[in-house]
């Protein structure tokens, strides 16, 4: 992708009326209460080719001001213990069912563990989850399956990493934010670089050499100066991903930000600015922007993907092109097939009750419209190829893309003109001041209301 330069004000004002894209798609506040049954499961899977594996661990030790996760904060480990035996049951009911369907699926390419922090589970617990993964959907062996765990880097030793790597996983993900202790303080979670050093290295000499992390910016008490410093010693590590997250300031949504005063937010410029370093920075330190918001190394497998046009956007970022369902387990997490999306019960106490008299914990969802998926389609071809190719999508839709798009294109065309997205009779495209705000020129094309 080309280098970054800021749009000018008025651009960048109307950028910022936007909305951002929500994955899942359709959006979570199209969802309606379901009630779900193994006959719903079977009738979404049927045209399912292949599963990917996404598990919610929301347990921490501590409270993280910042934080817009769902997450239960506890030092009573009898919680999580127990919530691995739910964990356990809804895997279970799932393969049970699968199992008993005619199609025969390889083992999921791609397992996710988030939090949270899912290794605050011990070892026994966190070892009973993972086999019951592999009893019920197999495991692969395949050299680009993407097994990832989030870890906190303050709990890493060998010890943890041997664990992890005797289950299975080969890529260590860190959520990371800045190395000032004034930043640190405010946001509270403290540690120092040097930590984060031995960490990674503890990671790597167990064998597992795929390390990726999440940098965080405009954070409460955050300056240009200390993001850059901690930018640049963070990639002393040479971790193999790197995605930007920048912090968005809810407090009426995450509680825990109630905890930060407002006027230590830096102000938009200042934002912009730290956006502005850290792309121009990562890509002239020779890692691969394949998004807006994702670098990664070249010998990591996003970057093949991106070149052969396999790549995928899911809510935990980008990935290769290796399944069309994804199916979620835990509190609130989401699952979605080529024809349904659901999400699940979003507090502990509603999430063990169900399970324990279902089997699953299903709360929410829809089913997929023909116009769903048409739009689904579009907004990941403009997230993953930064463009669409009309022929294709007039040869796989049978109607016309800028007939289908016409009020859409139009409100791309008043808005932007020809600055953002370049519309011709073969493609769409993003132009390369576009690209970097895909995200919200893609949410042109969501589901009205």
């Amino acid at each position: 992708m080309p280098a970054f330069t800021p749009p000018k004000a008025d651009l960048l004002a109307r950028l910022s009326t936007c909305p951002t894209l929500q994955v899942p798609y359709p959006p979570i506040e199209t969802f309606k209460e379901l009630e779900f049954q193994a006959e719903d499961l079977e009738k979404h899977l049927r045209a399912s080719q292949s599963f990917a594996i996404h598990l919610h661990i929301p347990f921490c030790k501590e409270l993280c001001n910042y934080c817009n996760c769902n997450i239960v904060v506890t030092r009573q480990y009898g919680l999580a213990a127990q919530y691995a035996d739910y964990l356990k049951q809804e895997i279970q009911w799932y393969g049970q069912i699968i199992k008993g369907m005619s199609q025969k699926r390889l083992p999921p390419k791609q397992i996710y563990f988030g939090g949270g922090t899912p290794t605050f589970l011990l070892a026994d617990d966190l070892r009973r989850v993972t086999y019951e993964i592999e009893n019920s959907f197999g495991v692969s062996h395949a050299v680009d399956r993407d097994y990832c765990i989030e870890t906190d880097p303050r709990t890493v030793d060998t010890e943890l990493v041997s664990l992890v790597k005797s289950l299975g996983f080969n890529r260590i993900h860190f959520g990371v934010e800045d190395f000032s202790t004034q930043v640190q303080q405010v946001i509270n979670r403290k540690y120092t670089f040097e930590k984060l050093k031995q960490s990674t290295s503890d990671v790597r000499s167990q064998g597992i050499q795929s390390v990726s992390f999440d940098v965080t910016f405009g954070l409460p008490q955050q300056s240009l100066g200390s993001f850059m410093s901690s930018l640049k010693q963070l990639l002393k590590l040479s971790p193999s991903r790197v995605v930007l997250r920048k912090y968005h300031h809810n407090p009426k949504i995450f509680t825990s930000q109630s905890l930060i005063d407002i006027e230590s937010v830096p102000e938009d410029k200042t934002v912009m600015e730290m956006r502005t370093f850290a792309i121009n920075h990562l890509q002239s330190s020779g890692y691969c922007a394949i998004g807006p918001d994702c670098f990664v190394s070249n010998d990591d497998p996003l970057c093949d993907a991106t070149k052969s046009g396999r790549l995928q956007w899911t809510q935990h970022g980008y990935v290769p092109d290796v399944a069309d369902t994804v199916i979620g387990f835990g509190l609130s997490a989401i699952s979605s097939t080529p024809s349904a999306v659901w999400q699940n019960q979003l507090g502990l106490r509603d999430y063990t009750r169900q399970v324990r008299s279902y089997g699953h914990s299903v709360y929410r969802g829809t089913e997929l419209s023909v116009d769903d998926q048409i739009r689904k389609e579009i907004t990941q071809r403009l997230l993953c190829n930064l463009e669409v190719n009309k022929e294709e999508f007039e040869s796989r839709w049978k109607t016309s893309f800028d007939h289908y798009f016409a009020k859409e294109l139009s409100n791309l065309e008043q808005e932007f003109g020809q600055q953002m997205v370049i519309s011709n009779q073969q493609k769409l495209r993003l132009t390369p001041s576009g690209q970097w705000f895909a995200n919200q020129l893609a949410s042109y094309f969501r589901r009205a209301g």
